[in-house]
């Protein structure tokens, strides 16, 4: 804009219209100006004159001169500077930008659009117009590809419209029918609901979240006494919820599995995301609970999400997701696909763990290849701030200690790894008794190691066999190579 900018805020910039109008894109902006220039949606000409003012000021709002006293003196040259004024002012274009927002989001949805018009032209009452925006209504819920939770809702509302409109001529119900309504909101009700529990049976198992879920089996056996409504929507969240249930079974897993890539462009990329989230869930619930190796299904659903680009989110990746399908791959022997994942995928990383979690990745690489000077030259320029991020590190100190036969570091990182747990206080028992047994067990086996104990290999195996732990598989192999 031509002005030379400071660091400095003025604390003008804390108001709520700035950091609203800070978040608008540049289309955005130019776009609010004209919604201000209006008279249908803003009428006061001192308002208009207000964001003429501002408006050079975008988009960091931080300049010297963004002052409010600057701002009035531009405004009203000569008059005496008055801060009520300014409040005033601020405040009506806060309220015209909150109006903005309503309307542009509003004016996104092509929905909303159709099913207002038709409600305006329910009241006026004239049967030509309506009917004809009725079929357009419907017309534009088929073209639609998606065929979740909120098209079923959609539908119930067109259904709910259309029949208080004939009822108006049909009060002895000879013409009317509730049948289309009922459907479509059984299908809202029994999708939604069952979604919900989903994601609330995940969080109280793996975490310590308190829901009332008794309710969760009346929901499956609804869906079942209804044949899910003939709906494949509605077997799929059956089936997501049947996968938390204590009679889970892997058959339950590969038919949601091929349902989800036979119906996946019936909903947006963000549940079809959460779809196969609750397939990992599945897989953890049986590693935690039974002797289950999903190593191969869990790197299946992953390069599925990878292929289709479902881990990048406006543009960018969660740094937990990019090392969650790294490990994925790596654990599953995938290294090719583990190394590309790392090149394709890490500049669109964002938050502050972006170099941690990068440098984590190569350092699994390098432990791989056997290289552990370099997987720890990689680990100690990371630094975490998360439990979950921590443990995984420290896992990775144990394996590289075991290797190196250096015990000391190796204690020293077992002891640490205890504290963390107490203290958090963030994981249940599910996650703490699988980590508590890798360390006590994977210590056993370096003291054997060292000469410093006898075990029996075959018993240790067996008991490993039967317990709770995680990474059972390398702890396996380093009781065979004793």
């Amino acid at each position: 804009m031509g002005v030379k900018q400071t660091a400095s805020e003025n604390s003008l910039a804390k108001v709520n219209l700035f950091l609203l109008l800070k978040s608008f894109t540049k289309e955005e902006f130019k776009e609010f100006r004209k919604f201000v220039h209006s008279p249908l949606h803003n009428n006061r000409s001192e308002v208009t004159d207000f964001f003429e003012v501002i408006k050079k000021f975008y988009p960091k709002f931080s300049h010297v001169k963004f002052s409010k006293e600057n701002i009035f003196a531009e405004l009203y040259p000569r008059k005496k500077y008055k801060d009520d004024v300014i409040r005033r002012l601020t405040s009506n274009l806060f309220k015209a930008a909150e109006e903005y927002c309503a309307y542009k989001n509003f004016k996104s949805d092509r929905f909303n659009f159709e099913k207002n018009l038709l409600e305006y032209l329910f009241h006026k009452r004239i049967d030509k117009l309506f009917w004809k925006q009725f079929n357009a209504a419907e017309k534009y819920l088929e073209e639609q590809p998606l065929r979740d939770s909120e098209y079923f809702r959609r539908q119930s509302l067109i259904n709910d419209i259309e029949m208080m409109y004939i009822l108006k001529d049909d009060p002895l119900y000879k013409k009317s029918s509730y049948e289309k309504e009922l459907q479509n909101h059984w299908k809202y009700t029994l999708t939604s609901m069952m979604r919900l529990y989903g994601f609330a049976e995940y969080e109280t198992y793996f975490f310590n979240k308190n829901y009332e879920l008794r309710h969760a089996e009346h929901l499956l056996t609804l869906a079942e006494d209804l044949d899910y409504l003939g709906s494949e929507t509605v077997k799929i969240y059956y089936l997501i919820l049947k996968l938390y249930r204590k009679d889970r079974n892997d058959e339950l897993l590969y038919t949601l599995l091929n349902l989800i890539e036979k119906n996946t462009n019936k909903f947006s990329r963000g549940e079809v995301f959460s779809f196969y989230v609750h397939l990992f869930n599945y897989c953890n619930i049986n590693k935690l609970e039974h002797d289950s190796d999903y190593t191969k299904i869990e790197f299946e659903i992953s390069k599925k999400l990878v292929e289709k680009k479902l881990l990048i989110q406006d543009g960018v990746v969660d740094p937990g997701w990019f090392r969650g399908i790294f490990f994925k791959a790596f654990n599953a022997g995938e290294i090719d696909f583990a190394e590309e994942f790392i090149e394709q995928h890490k500049s669109l990383i964002i938050g502050n763990d972006k170099e941690n979690i990068i440098r984590h990745a190569y350092a699994n690489i390098a432990v791989f290849r056997k290289d552990y000077g370099k997987a720890l030259e990689h680990l100690s320029h990371a630094t975490y701030q998360h439990l979950n991020d921590k443990w995984l590190v420290k896992q990775m100190y144990l394996k590289i200690y075991f290797e190196q036969n250096d015990f000391e570091k190796f204690s020293y990182i077992t002891d640490s790894m205890k504290h963390l747990i107490k203290e958090e206080g963030l994981w249940n028992e599910h996650l703490i008794v699988p980590i508590r047994n890798f360390i006590n067990f994977l210590t056993k086996v370096f003291r054997a190691k060292l000469k410093e104990i006898e075990i029996s290999p075959e018993a240790l195996k067996n008991e490993i066999l039967h317990s709770k732990i995680i990474a059972r598989k390398w702890l396996l192999e380093k009781i065979d190579e004793l």
